[in-house]
């Protein structure tokens, strides 16, 4: 059975869910809604090598989530969703290191893979199958 890997996904837009879903390939997306239980979530399920948080609008509580997820959880890959425009107000999280990489709307599958897994090290391919030997034919009764 292949491993999955696992990210978090804590957004606020059906539609960017979608979107991701459609951009995750192999990896699984764990989705939840309320960013308070995010803390708590990743607590519970160990094994998850990112969180992605969308940014929308003039909020900066997704900056205030990555701050708090950096601290208890320093390991865990950070990844926001953001729109190109929205640059400026993710500066301080990216000196701060409280967020790793950004991914772009529209989602890009090649770009949210690299911002998951910065060193390639993306979800292993399936081997091929290993070729059986061939069989000899039964002696025929002739």
């Amino acid at each position: 059975m292949l491993h999955r890997h696992k990210a978090l996904v804590v957004f606020e837009s059906a539609a960017t869910l979608k979107e991701l879903f459609a951009a995750a390939g192999e990896m699984e997306l764990l989705p939840l809604r309320d960013r308070r239980q995010a803390s708590a979530y990743i607590s519970a399920c160990p094994g998850l090598v990112a969180v992605i948080v969308e940014q929308l609008g003039e909020s900066k509580a997704f900056l205030e989530l990555l701050q708090k997820l950096q601290a208890a959880h320093p390991t865990l890959r950070r990844v926001v969703l953001s729109d190109s425009s929205d640059v400026m107000r993710i500066i301080d999280g990216l000196h701060s290191g409280a967020i790793d990489a950004v991914a772009y709307r529209p989602i890009d599958a090649r770009q949210l893979h690299a911002a998951v897994f910065p060193n390639g090290a993306a979800i292993p391919p399936v081997a091929p199958p290993r070729p059986q030997p061939a069989r000899r034919a039964a002696p025929s009764s002739r």
